[in-house]
Protein backbone atom coordinates (compact mmCIF):
# COMPACT_ATOMS: atom_id res chain seq x y z
CA UNK A 1 0.00 0.00 0.00
CA UNK A 2 1.34 3.33 -1.06
CA UNK A 3 2.08 6.00 1.62
CA UNK A 4 0.37 9.31 0.29
CA UNK A 5 2.70 11.76 2.26
CA UNK A 6 5.66 10.44 -0.20
CA UNK A 7 3.42 12.48 -3.09
CA UNK A 8 2.33 15.48 -0.17
CA UNK A 9 5.52 16.95 0.57
CA UNK A 10 5.51 20.67 0.63
CA UNK A 11 6.39 21.35 -3.42
CA UNK A 12 3.26 19.37 -4.33
CA UNK A 13 1.06 20.45 -1.72
CA UNK A 14 1.88 24.17 -2.80
CA UNK A 15 1.65 23.28 -6.29
CA UNK A 16 -1.44 21.80 -5.62
CA UNK A 17 -3.39 24.43 -3.99
CA UNK A 18 -2.13 26.93 -6.14
CA UNK A 19 -3.28 25.20 -9.62
CA UNK A 20 -6.59 24.70 -7.68
CA UNK A 21 -7.02 28.62 -8.18
CA UNK A 22 -5.70 28.48 -11.65
CA UNK A 23 -8.21 26.46 -12.72
CA UNK A 24 -11.14 27.92 -10.69
CA UNK A 25 -10.33 31.34 -12.32
CA UNK A 26 -10.27 29.53 -15.90
CA UNK A 27 -13.01 27.62 -15.66
CA UNK A 28 -14.85 30.58 -13.97
CA UNK A 29 -15.18 31.70 -17.95
CA UNK A 30 -16.10 28.23 -19.82
CA UNK A 31 -19.45 28.82 -19.26
CA UNK A 32 -19.95 32.22 -19.02
CA UNK A 33 -17.72 33.55 -22.17
CA UNK A 34 -19.62 32.27 -24.42
CA UNK A 35 -23.05 33.90 -23.10
CA UNK A 36 -21.44 37.10 -22.70
CA UNK A 37 -20.20 36.98 -26.33
CA UNK A 38 -23.19 35.94 -27.69
CA UNK A 39 -25.91 37.90 -25.24
CA UNK A 40 -23.93 41.11 -24.17
CA UNK A 41 -21.56 41.87 -27.63
CA UNK A 42 -24.61 40.41 -30.14
CA UNK A 43 -21.92 37.75 -31.60
CA UNK A 44 -23.36 34.75 -33.77
CA UNK A 45 -22.38 31.33 -32.60
CA UNK A 46 -20.36 30.59 -35.78
CA UNK A 47 -17.71 33.63 -34.43
CA UNK A 48 -18.04 32.05 -30.73
CA UNK A 49 -16.19 29.01 -32.25
CA UNK A 50 -13.60 31.08 -33.74
CA UNK A 51 -12.84 32.94 -30.51
CA UNK A 52 -12.86 30.00 -28.35
CA UNK A 53 -10.88 28.36 -30.75
CA UNK A 54 -7.81 30.71 -31.26
CA UNK A 55 -7.40 30.32 -27.75
CA UNK A 56 -6.23 26.51 -28.66
CA UNK A 57 -4.55 27.75 -31.49
CA UNK A 58 -2.03 29.86 -29.87
CA UNK A 59 -1.26 27.41 -27.37
CA UNK A 60 -0.47 24.96 -30.12
CA UNK A 61 1.94 27.52 -31.62
CA UNK A 62 3.96 28.31 -28.03
CA UNK A 63 3.98 24.65 -26.40
CA UNK A 64 6.67 22.97 -27.92
CA UNK A 65 8.85 26.60 -27.40
CA UNK A 66 7.55 26.01 -23.98
CA UNK A 67 8.65 22.13 -23.69
CA UNK A 68 12.34 23.63 -25.01
CA UNK A 69 12.52 26.09 -22.82
CA UNK A 70 11.43 23.87 -19.44
CA UNK A 71 14.13 21.70 -20.16
CA UNK A 72 17.18 24.00 -20.89
CA UNK A 73 16.47 27.01 -18.63
CA UNK A 74 14.31 25.43 -15.98
CA UNK A 75 10.47 25.09 -14.85
CA UNK A 76 9.42 27.82 -12.42
CA UNK A 77 11.18 30.54 -15.06
CA UNK A 78 8.34 29.58 -17.52
CA UNK A 79 5.55 29.02 -15.20
CA UNK A 80 6.01 32.20 -12.92
CA UNK A 81 5.10 34.90 -15.70
CA UNK A 82 3.14 32.50 -17.09
CA UNK A 83 0.92 32.68 -14.37
CA UNK A 84 1.14 36.44 -14.17
CA UNK A 85 0.59 36.88 -18.06
CA UNK A 86 -2.64 34.27 -17.89
CA UNK A 87 -3.97 36.84 -14.64
CA UNK A 88 -3.87 40.49 -16.93
CA UNK A 89 -6.18 38.68 -19.81
CA UNK A 90 -8.65 37.36 -17.40
CA UNK A 91 -9.08 41.04 -16.01
CA UNK A 92 -8.13 41.86 -19.85
CA UNK A 93 -11.50 40.90 -20.88
CA UNK A 94 -13.55 43.09 -18.89
CA UNK A 95 -12.18 45.61 -21.65
CA UNK A 96 -13.01 43.58 -24.57
CA UNK A 97 -15.84 44.82 -26.16
CA UNK A 98 -15.72 43.76 -29.87
CA UNK A 99 -14.59 40.63 -31.69
CA UNK A 100 -11.20 42.00 -32.22
CA UNK A 101 -10.15 43.20 -28.47
CA UNK A 102 -11.81 38.97 -27.43
CA UNK A 103 -9.69 37.76 -30.24
CA UNK A 104 -6.40 39.75 -29.32
CA UNK A 105 -6.57 38.63 -25.31
CA UNK A 106 -7.79 34.93 -26.65
CA UNK A 107 -4.52 34.63 -27.84
CA UNK A 108 -2.07 35.89 -25.45
CA UNK A 109 -4.57 34.21 -22.73
CA UNK A 110 -3.68 30.52 -24.49
CA UNK A 111 -0.41 31.13 -24.58
CA UNK A 112 -0.24 32.03 -20.87
CA UNK A 113 -2.45 28.91 -20.04
CA UNK A 114 -0.24 27.31 -22.21
CA UNK A 115 2.75 27.97 -20.37
CA UNK A 116 1.15 27.28 -17.36
CA UNK A 117 -0.10 24.07 -17.76
CA UNK A 118 3.31 22.44 -19.29
CA UNK A 119 5.00 23.71 -16.83
CA UNK A 120 3.11 22.35 -13.71
CA UNK A 121 3.01 19.05 -15.20
CA UNK A 122 6.41 18.79 -15.99
CA UNK A 123 7.39 19.74 -12.16
CA UNK A 124 5.09 17.08 -10.64
CA UNK A 125 7.13 14.84 -12.55
CA UNK A 126 10.25 15.91 -11.43
CA UNK A 127 9.46 16.23 -7.24
CA UNK A 128 7.30 13.25 -6.72
CA UNK A 129 9.52 9.34 -6.94
CA UNK A 130 9.06 7.55 -10.30
CA UNK A 131 7.23 4.63 -8.94
CA UNK A 132 4.00 7.04 -7.85
CA UNK A 133 3.92 8.86 -10.30
CA UNK A 134 0.92 7.78 -12.14
CA UNK A 135 -0.76 8.30 -8.59
CA UNK A 136 1.24 11.77 -8.34
CA UNK A 137 -0.34 12.91 -11.39
CA UNK A 138 -4.13 11.04 -10.35
CA UNK A 139 -3.76 13.58 -7.29
CA UNK A 140 -2.51 16.33 -8.96
CA UNK A 141 -5.46 16.53 -11.35
CA UNK A 142 -7.90 16.90 -8.41
CA UNK A 143 -6.62 19.99 -8.57
CA UNK A 144 -8.02 20.18 -12.02
CA UNK A 145 -11.35 18.48 -10.58
CA UNK A 146 -11.78 20.60 -7.92
CA UNK A 147 -11.45 24.39 -9.97
CA UNK A 148 -13.40 22.62 -12.75
CA UNK A 149 -16.22 22.27 -9.64
CA UNK A 150 -15.46 25.87 -8.48
CA UNK A 151 -15.00 27.76 -11.43
CA UNK A 152 -18.09 26.91 -13.74
CA UNK A 153 -20.70 26.86 -10.65
CA UNK A 154 -19.21 30.19 -8.91
CA UNK A 155 -18.79 32.11 -12.89
CA UNK A 156 -22.78 31.21 -13.65
CA UNK A 157 -23.74 32.46 -10.33
CA UNK A 158 -22.24 35.75 -10.73
CA UNK A 159 -23.57 35.65 -14.15
CA UNK A 160 -26.84 35.26 -12.92
CA UNK A 161 -26.82 37.71 -10.22
CA UNK A 162 -24.09 40.13 -10.86
CA UNK A 163 -22.06 40.29 -13.57
CA UNK A 164 -19.44 39.27 -15.82
CA UNK A 165 -17.27 42.03 -14.76
CA UNK A 166 -17.22 40.63 -11.27
CA UNK A 167 -16.44 37.11 -12.64
CA UNK A 168 -13.26 38.52 -14.54
CA UNK A 169 -12.16 40.56 -11.47
CA UNK A 170 -12.58 37.44 -8.88
CA UNK A 171 -10.51 35.36 -11.56
CA UNK A 172 -7.54 37.76 -11.13
CA UNK A 173 -8.09 37.87 -7.33
CA UNK A 174 -7.91 33.56 -7.44
CA UNK A 175 -4.82 33.89 -9.98
CA UNK A 176 -3.02 36.85 -7.32
CA UNK A 177 -3.17 34.33 -4.25
CA UNK A 178 -1.61 30.95 -6.71
CA UNK A 179 1.09 33.03 -7.56
CA UNK A 180 1.71 33.72 -3.85
CA UNK A 181 1.43 29.48 -3.32
CA UNK A 182 3.36 28.68 -6.04
CA UNK A 183 6.59 31.58 -5.98
CA UNK A 184 8.73 30.18 -3.68
CA UNK A 185 8.44 26.27 -4.49
CA UNK A 186 11.80 24.41 -4.52
CA UNK A 187 12.41 21.87 -7.08
CA UNK A 188 15.23 19.63 -7.64
CA UNK A 189 18.50 20.77 -9.47
CA UNK A 190 17.36 20.78 -13.58
CA UNK A 191 19.55 18.54 -15.81
CA UNK A 192 19.18 20.43 -18.60
CA UNK A 193 18.85 19.30 -22.04
CA UNK A 194 21.81 20.19 -24.29
CA UNK A 195 21.02 18.76 -27.49
CA UNK A 196 20.96 21.25 -30.54
CA UNK A 197 17.66 22.96 -31.20
CA UNK A 198 15.87 21.72 -34.04
CA UNK A 199 12.85 21.45 -36.13
CA UNK A 200 12.91 17.30 -34.72
CA UNK A 201 13.96 18.87 -31.05
CA UNK A 202 10.94 21.14 -30.23
CA UNK A 203 8.59 17.83 -30.03
CA UNK A 204 9.44 14.32 -28.54
CA UNK A 205 8.37 12.08 -31.08
CA UNK A 206 8.16 8.82 -29.21
CA UNK A 207 4.69 10.16 -27.41
CA UNK A 208 3.23 11.21 -30.81
CA UNK A 209 0.84 7.88 -31.16
CA UNK A 210 -0.34 8.83 -27.63
CA UNK A 211 -0.87 12.31 -28.48
CA UNK A 212 -2.97 11.76 -31.54
CA UNK A 213 -5.06 9.45 -29.23
CA UNK A 214 -5.55 12.86 -27.33
CA UNK A 215 -5.87 14.51 -29.95
CA UNK A 216 -9.52 12.82 -30.93
CA UNK A 217 -9.99 12.97 -27.10
CA UNK A 218 -9.40 16.73 -27.05
CA UNK A 219 -11.56 17.07 -29.93
CA UNK A 220 -14.64 14.91 -27.81
CA UNK A 221 -13.92 16.49 -24.86
CA UNK A 222 -14.94 20.34 -26.01
CA UNK A 223 -17.76 19.01 -27.83
CA UNK A 224 -18.58 18.07 -24.19
CA UNK A 225 -17.88 21.40 -21.92
CA UNK A 226 -17.38 24.49 -24.63
CA UNK A 227 -20.44 24.53 -26.03
CA UNK A 228 -22.78 22.80 -23.44
CA UNK A 229 -23.74 25.98 -21.70
CA UNK A 230 -25.68 27.08 -25.00
CA UNK A 231 -27.07 23.98 -25.55
CA UNK A 232 -28.42 24.34 -21.96
CA UNK A 233 -29.75 27.43 -22.51
CA UNK A 234 -31.71 26.13 -25.77
CA UNK A 235 -32.62 23.39 -23.65
CA UNK A 236 -34.20 25.50 -20.96
CA UNK A 237 -32.29 23.49 -18.83
CA UNK A 238 -33.01 24.32 -14.77
CA UNK A 239 -29.59 25.23 -12.58
CA UNK A 240 -27.64 24.72 -15.57
CA UNK A 241 -24.39 25.60 -13.45
CA UNK A 242 -24.96 21.70 -12.09
CA UNK A 243 -24.00 20.25 -14.63
CA UNK A 244 -20.62 21.92 -14.60
CA UNK A 245 -20.63 20.87 -10.91
CA UNK A 246 -21.42 17.12 -11.54
CA UNK A 247 -19.02 16.85 -14.36
CA UNK A 248 -16.18 18.39 -12.26
CA UNK A 249 -17.11 15.57 -8.61
CA UNK A 250 -17.08 12.67 -10.85
CA UNK A 251 -14.17 13.50 -12.90
CA UNK A 252 -12.59 13.90 -9.27
CA UNK A 253 -14.15 10.75 -7.21
CA UNK A 254 -11.81 8.05 -9.33
CA UNK A 255 -8.53 9.87 -10.30
CA UNK A 256 -6.19 8.81 -7.38
CA UNK A 257 -7.67 5.13 -7.63
CA UNK A 258 -7.14 5.67 -11.99
CA UNK A 259 -3.44 6.71 -10.75
CA UNK A 260 -2.77 3.66 -8.21
CA UNK A 261 -4.33 1.10 -11.07
CA UNK A 262 -2.03 2.58 -14.14
CA UNK A 263 0.95 2.28 -11.91
CA UNK A 264 0.20 -1.08 -11.39
CA UNK A 265 -1.66 -2.75 -14.04
CA UNK A 266 -0.61 -0.33 -16.92
CA UNK A 267 -3.27 1.57 -18.80
CA UNK A 268 -5.57 -0.89 -21.07
CA UNK A 269 -8.37 -0.96 -18.07
CA UNK A 270 -8.89 3.08 -17.66
CA UNK A 271 -8.42 3.84 -20.77
CA UNK A 272 -11.26 1.14 -22.40
CA UNK A 273 -13.55 2.19 -19.69
CA UNK A 274 -12.78 6.15 -19.83
CA UNK A 275 -13.18 5.94 -23.95
CA UNK A 276 -16.66 3.74 -23.67
CA UNK A 277 -17.99 6.12 -21.12
CA UNK A 278 -16.75 9.47 -23.26
CA UNK A 279 -19.19 7.70 -25.98
CA UNK A 280 -22.51 7.09 -24.40
CA UNK A 281 -22.24 10.69 -22.56
CA UNK A 282 -21.96 12.53 -25.58
CA UNK A 283 -24.75 10.51 -27.50
CA UNK A 284 -26.72 11.26 -24.19
CA UNK A 285 -26.22 14.89 -24.29
CA UNK A 286 -27.06 14.90 -27.64
CA UNK A 287 -30.44 13.35 -27.27
CA UNK A 288 -31.11 15.47 -24.17
CA UNK A 289 -34.52 16.28 -24.04
CA UNK A 290 -34.62 17.52 -20.54
CA UNK A 291 -32.40 18.75 -17.25
CA UNK A 292 -32.73 15.39 -16.18
CA UNK A 293 -30.80 13.54 -19.37
CA UNK A 294 -29.06 16.96 -19.48
CA UNK A 295 -27.64 16.37 -16.07
CA UNK A 296 -26.92 12.65 -16.34
CA UNK A 297 -25.05 12.85 -19.44
CA UNK A 298 -22.83 14.99 -17.01
CA UNK A 299 -21.79 11.86 -14.66
CA UNK A 300 -20.50 9.93 -17.56
CA UNK A 301 -18.48 12.33 -19.22
CA UNK A 302 -17.11 13.42 -16.03
CA UNK A 303 -16.22 10.06 -15.00
CA UNK A 304 -14.50 9.33 -18.37
CA UNK A 305 -12.32 12.53 -18.54
CA UNK A 306 -11.31 10.94 -14.95
CA UNK A 307 -10.09 7.75 -16.57
CA UNK A 308 -8.70 9.34 -19.70
CA UNK A 309 -7.09 12.31 -18.82
CA UNK A 310 -4.47 11.26 -15.89
CA UNK A 311 -3.84 7.89 -17.91
CA UNK A 312 -2.53 9.66 -20.60
CA UNK A 313 -0.26 11.94 -19.14
CA UNK A 314 1.12 8.94 -16.86
CA UNK A 315 1.94 7.10 -20.17
CA UNK A 316 3.66 10.29 -21.96
CA UNK A 317 6.24 10.89 -18.74
CA UNK A 318 6.32 6.99 -18.69
CA UNK A 319 8.77 6.56 -21.75
CA UNK A 320 10.98 9.14 -21.96
CA UNK A 321 13.71 10.49 -20.29
CA UNK A 322 14.00 13.45 -18.19
CA UNK A 323 15.79 15.40 -20.06
CA UNK A 324 12.51 15.19 -22.41
CA UNK A 325 9.71 15.54 -20.48
CA UNK A 326 8.85 19.48 -20.92
CA UNK A 327 9.55 18.55 -24.54
CA UNK A 328 7.13 15.39 -24.31
CA UNK A 329 4.63 17.15 -21.81
CA UNK A 330 4.48 20.49 -24.64
CA UNK A 331 4.00 17.37 -27.16
CA UNK A 332 1.02 16.16 -25.59
CA UNK A 333 -0.81 18.90 -24.80
CA UNK A 334 -0.15 20.55 -28.42
CA UNK A 335 -2.26 17.83 -29.84
CA UNK A 336 -4.96 18.63 -26.95
CA UNK A 337 -4.80 22.14 -28.33
CA UNK A 338 -5.35 21.01 -31.85
CA UNK A 339 -8.21 18.78 -31.22
CA UNK A 340 -9.96 21.05 -28.77
CA UNK A 341 -9.38 24.18 -31.26
CA UNK A 342 -9.70 22.47 -34.26
CA UNK A 343 -13.14 20.28 -32.83
CA UNK A 344 -14.62 23.68 -31.31
CA UNK A 345 -15.00 25.62 -35.08
CA UNK A 346 -16.04 22.26 -36.50
CA UNK A 347 -18.65 22.10 -33.93
CA UNK A 348 -19.63 25.80 -34.32
CA UNK A 349 -20.14 25.07 -38.07
CA UNK A 350 -22.06 22.22 -37.45
CA UNK A 351 -24.27 23.86 -34.83
CA UNK A 352 -25.35 26.75 -37.22
CA UNK A 353 -26.21 23.84 -39.76
CA UNK A 354 -27.50 20.72 -38.49
CA UNK A 355 -28.14 21.06 -34.78
CA UNK A 356 -26.46 20.02 -31.55
CA UNK A 357 -28.14 16.58 -31.58
CA UNK A 358 -26.40 15.75 -34.32
CA UNK A 359 -22.82 17.30 -33.58
CA UNK A 360 -22.95 15.54 -30.54
CA UNK A 361 -23.27 12.25 -32.32
CA UNK A 362 -20.69 13.03 -34.94
CA UNK A 363 -18.73 13.35 -31.99
CA UNK A 364 -19.48 10.87 -30.39
CA UNK A 365 -17.64 8.69 -32.72
CA UNK A 366 -14.75 10.49 -32.88
CA UNK A 367 -14.18 9.85 -29.60
CA UNK A 368 -14.93 6.15 -30.30
CA UNK A 369 -12.01 6.27 -32.65
CA UNK A 370 -9.98 7.47 -30.40
CA UNK A 371 -10.64 4.43 -28.45
CA UNK A 372 -10.28 2.03 -31.23
CA UNK A 373 -6.56 4.11 -32.26
CA UNK A 374 -5.79 2.84 -28.56
CA UNK A 375 -6.51 -0.71 -29.13
CA UNK A 376 -5.40 -1.35 -33.04
CA UNK A 377 -1.78 0.32 -32.09
CA UNK A 378 -1.18 2.57 -29.21
CA UNK A 379 -1.69 0.00 -26.25
CA UNK A 380 1.38 -2.13 -27.84
CA UNK A 381 3.53 1.19 -28.88
CA UNK A 382 2.96 1.88 -25.40
CA UNK A 383 4.26 -1.33 -23.74
CA UNK A 384 7.09 -1.76 -26.20
CA UNK A 385 8.49 1.64 -25.47
CA UNK A 386 7.65 1.54 -21.70
CA UNK A 387 9.98 -2.29 -21.61
CA UNK A 388 12.55 -0.19 -23.37
CA UNK A 389 13.18 2.98 -20.93
CA UNK A 390 13.40 0.32 -17.95
CA UNK A 391 15.88 -1.69 -19.84
CA UNK A 392 18.14 1.45 -20.67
Amino acid sequence: MMSDHKIFNLPFTRLFIANIMIVTAFYMLMPTLPIYITRDLHIDEKSVGLILGIFSISSLFIRPLVGIWLDRIGRKIIYIPGVIIFGFCVGGYILAYSFLTIMFIRVIHGMSWAAITTSNSTMIADIVPKKYRGSAIGFFSLSISTGMAIGPAAGVFLMEHISFRNICITGVILVALSLLSSYSIKLPPLVKDKTKITIKTLYELKVMPIALMYLLYGASYSAATIFSSLHGLDLKVKHLWLFFVILAVFMGIFRPYVGKLVDRTGPGKTLYMGFTLLVLGLIMLGLANNSILFHLSAVLLGIATGFIMPTCMTMVINIVPPTRRGAATATFYTAFDIGIGVGVMIQGYLIDHIGYEAMYIIFSMVALSAMLLFRLYVFNYYNKAVNKMENC
